[in-house]
């Protein structure tokens, strides 16, 4: 099948040795992608101010009619004892995570996103990725995935509009996601292509 072959070519593109397990810090831009410089300090006028936590950012500019930007983030928060790491991710860092009420289960709003996948790499770190597409008046597509290493819970949001190709889709997020830290892709990733959103 063709989303198959794609699969395995991302995750061939994300083993290579320049890439494969080097770190969010060292992390190079995929073909198409270039490095936005963070600027620290008080913000100016209507900009907004740069996160603490923000490690990197690339935006992809490839494309007359596709617009992407990655961010990656490095949080030092630890998630609450007995709290499960889909949870925390969404009522830390998703646009609507202050709405989840503190009896409502993990199941309640998991049909927030249109692909969820919590799971562990050999390592033993919890991860959770999920995508949805965004409400607004231009189509875009969010896709973000946490994984918990250590003292460092790592965040990489890649905001994409409209859409783009499910074979570029799928190497970047074996690129940015799990290359980094040498982690597995979940079984179920693809992109959001007709996908509406759920919200």
């Amino acid at each position: 099948m063709p989303a198959d072959a794609a699969r395995q070519r991302a995750a061939a593109a994300a083993r290579a040795p320049d890439r494969w397990g080097k770190g969010y810090r060292a992390l190079k831009p995929p073909p198409g992608f270039h490095a936005v410089p963070i600027t620290r300090g008080a913000a100016e006028d209507g900009e907004l101010e740069t996160p603490a936590d923000l490690v990197a950012r690339f935006e992809y500019d490839d494309h007359e009619y596709i617009s992407a930007v990655v961010q990656v983030f490095d949080h030092r928060a630890p998630r609450p004892e007995g709290q499960s790491l889909f949870r925390h991710a969404a009522r830390s860092f998703d646009a609507n995570g202050e709405d989840i009420p503190d009896d409502a289960e993990d199941d309640s709003f998991v049909n927030w996103f249109d692909r969820v996948a919590e799971f562990q790499d050999e390592k033993g770190r919890s991860i959770v990725e999920w995508a949805y597409v965004e409400k607004g008046c231009e189509r875009a597509e969010l896709y973000e995935r946490f994984i918990e290493d250590g003292e460092h819970l790592w965040h990489v949001s890649m905001e994409v509009m409209p859409t783009a190709p499910e074979e570029d889709l799928l190497l970047w997020m074996a690129l940015f996601f799990d290359a980094p830290l040498a982690g597995p892709a979940p079984a179920n990733r693809r992109g959001l292509g007709e996908g509406k959103t759920t919200r």
